[in-house]
Order: structure tokens, then sequence, then C-alpha cells
């Protein structure tokens, strides 16, 4: 009797341990399917990390703003009142503020727009030495310009980088004459634009770019413009970019 007992609880013992195998299959508890999960987990981690890290490190798209100074190299002109006429010439510098968008095609290669507007004053000296008032002539003029830059980092600090350019420019271009005679019985006003010039052409040059923080650049750039009828200018601009 004792030997039949034996044989008996070893056979229940068997079943409840094929019987608890059985439930922790169905539940999906093995561990190798624990290991394969951890994995999956471990690598689909790492495949966020390094997505996040390469689109930090990669901001493609910049948007800043900039002053400028740029020096007309042709500032003559022809001006005719009460059959006299007059020559001339405009501000040889003239003050200007623009905006400009960046897209980084690779890592060195970039492409940008840019917009600026300038204005320039300088007194008309023929008109006053002849007995006008307050003759004087402002120049405006509005630049549209499409460059691409090839970025070198210096000494790979990823801080400092400097490029030439290249590109294609629009220029329009205004002198304006504000003048007032007071010496005769009715005073004579003039507000008129005496001479509007457009133009495009190339742009030539070069600049640098230093980063202040992770989405912050600023950067200087000098750049010769050969622009159609008359208006060849160099351009002066400095300002800051902001990456997204």
């Amino acid at each position: 009797m004792k030997r039949v007992n034996f044989k008996t609880n070893e056979a229940a013992a068997n079943q409840s341990g094929a019987m608890e195998a059985r439930n922790h299959f169905k539940k999906g508890a093995s561990p190798k399917s624990h290991t394969s999960r951890r994995k999956i987990i471990i690598f689909g981690l790492i495949v966020v990390t390094m997505s996040v890290t390469v689109n930090a490190q990669q901001r493609k798209v910049g948007a800043g703003f900039y002053g400028a100074i740029a020096f007309p190299l042709d500032r003559s002109g022809v001006y005719t009142i009460n059959r006299q006429t007059f020559e001339y010439k405009s501000e040889f510098l003239n003050y200007g503020i623009g905006g400009k968008l960046q897209y980084n095609v690779t890592e060195p290669i970039r492409v940008e727009g840019s917009f600026g507007y300038f204005l320039g004053m300088t007194e008309m000296k023929e008109l006053t030495k002849s007995g006008w008032n307050d003759a004087n002539i402002f120049s405006s003029s509005k630049d549209f310009s499409v460059n691409a830059h090839y970025r070198f980092d210096i000494g790979n600090l990823e801080k400092i980088y400097v490029y030439p350019l290249v590109g294609v420019t629009f220029l329009k271009a205004t002198d304006r004459l504000l003048a007032n005679y007071h010496k005769s019985l009715i005073p004579v006003h003039i507000d008129e634009k005496i001479r509007k010039r457009s133009g495009a052409g190339l742009n030539i040059g070069c600049g640098y770019e230093i980063k202040i923080k992770e989405r912050i650049r600023t950067f200087s750039e000098m750049k010769f413009s050969i622009i159609s009828d008359g208006l060849n200018r160099v351009t002066w601009s400095g300002g800051l970019v902001f990456l997204f």
C-alpha cells in the first residue's frame, strides 16, 4: 500500500508541474520571449535616440535678420531744371536692413534667399550754390538675392564657420530730389524722382558665422555685386540667424 501511494503522489506532482508549465507558456512568459522583448525595446530606444540626435545636429531651415551698409560704385547723375543741367553725386553710403531664409541642402552646402532695403541722403550742392535751399537727394534701393554657401568648419570646433558665396541678384534703385527755393515771390518746392534704375547681376563674396547657442548663429559677410545699368555695389552685412 505504501508503494502505491508513492506512485500516486509522484504522478500527481508530475501532472501539477505539467499544468504549471502549460499555464506559463499560455501567458507568454517564457525566458526566450522576455529576452526578445527586451531586445526590441532596447533597439527602439536606440533608434529614437539616434533620430533625435541627428535631427538636432542637422537643422536644415534658418531665418534671420541683418543690418547692412552698401557702397554704390556709380553715384553720378544728371538733373535738368529751368533749362539748367546739373550733375550730382548720390550718397556714397546707403544704410539698410533686411531678412533672409536659409536651407541646408547638405552639411556644407546651403542656399539662401534675402531681401534688403537701403536708404541714403546727400546734399545736392550744385543747386544750393545756385540759390536753392534744402536741396537733398534721397537714394533708396531694394535688393533681392539668392546665394549659395559652402561652409568650412575652422579647426573642427563646430562653432566657427567660413564660407564663400556666389549667387544672383536683382536691384531697384531710385534717386529722389527734395528742394525748396525761397528767394522768389512764389516759393518753389520740388519733390520728384529724378532717376530710376533696375538691373540684374551676380554676387560674389565671403563670410563667416559663429555658433552662439544650439539654434542661434551670428554672421558677417561681404559681397560684390556686378549689376547692369551701372548699379555695381559692395555690401557688408551682419546679423543673427535662428535655426529650426
